[in-house]
């Protein structure tokens, strides 16, 4: 993994983190809805986000009674999920801690019930820091303990590269395209078992591709897709939600994995 790619893309989330605290809306993502309902159906007591970003999932299960350690690289985005606990009084339900996930996990083993992880593993990782990482998840969750995983599809993926060498090339963009069967068995190895799979965020598979069909440059159609998006975002496009929800199994880009140890 080319250094300088780490580098950038370390800078441009320390940026963004300070200068667009609410950059990804305030509404939790779809993934941690749904991972919302298996940690209440196993009445999971200990959950570990891994990449919290700016906290809009550790916030959304703090505010359904679930206690997670959210963890981050960036000190602003630490910053800022730090105010967004204590301006929901949710101190003791959410804990941080700026920490770099290549690194040994700083959790005993066989002590978590969950780890939660949304778009974490399509950033700047080489083979071997995924390969520590996935054993250092494996080490820290227990027995019955589930991972819950989003990562760009495959398809959507391959076709911005396609178009666009500089979507690869975007600062905190994707750069790495994860086949499913090369996931299955990678976590096959670790003796995590499949048990739900599905995609969601249609909608920016298409405002993407068309985007990369332009070679990343902005147009007058792209800003208005833009805004739709952000308005999705925030719970105010209803008619673009209903469709994106058609077309999510087909289209979806992010592709969302449940596994248990």
């Amino acid at each position: 993994m080319d250094k300088n790619i780490l580098n950038r893309q370390s800078q441009h989330w320390e940026t963004n983190f300070s200068n667009k605290p609410e950059m990804f809306g305030l509404e939790p993502s779809l993934p941690a809805k749904k991972a919302l309902n298996i940690f209440k159906e196993n009445n999971y007591s200990k959950i570990v986000e891994l990449g919290a970003g700016l906290g809009r999932d550790s916030i959304y299960f703090g505010k359904n009674s679930i206690n997670v350690t959210a963890l981050d690289y960036s000190e602003n985005g630490i910053k800022v999920i730090n105010e967004k606990i204590k301006k929901e009084n949710l101190i003791s339900s959410i804990s941080t801690l700026k920490f770099d996930i290549r690194e040994d996990l700083p959790f005993e083993t066989n002590s978590v019930d969950a780890c939660y992880s949304h778009m974490l593993y399509c950033m700047a990782l080489t083979h071997k820091d995924f390969d520590k990482l996935n054993s250092e998840i494996h080490r820290i969750l227990k027995p019955g303990g589930v991972l819950l995983i989003s990562v760009p599809s495959c398809i959507p993926e391959m076709l911005c590269w396609k178009y666009s060498k500089k979507y690869m090339q975007t600062p905190g963009g994707h750069i790495r395209i994860f086949k499913n069967s090369f996931l299955l068995e990678e976590f096959s190895k670790l003796k995590l078992t499949l048990f739900k799979h599905h995609r969601e965020h249609a909608m920016h598979s298409l405002y993407w591709i068309f985007k990369a069909r332009n070679n990343m440059e902005d147009s007058d159609f792209l800003r208005s897709f833009h805004a739709l998006l952000v308005k999705q975002m925030f719970g105010q496009a209803k008619f673009s939600y209903t469709l994106e929800k058609i077309l999510n199994p087909l289209f979806g880009k992010s592709e969302c994995y449940y596994l248990r140890k």
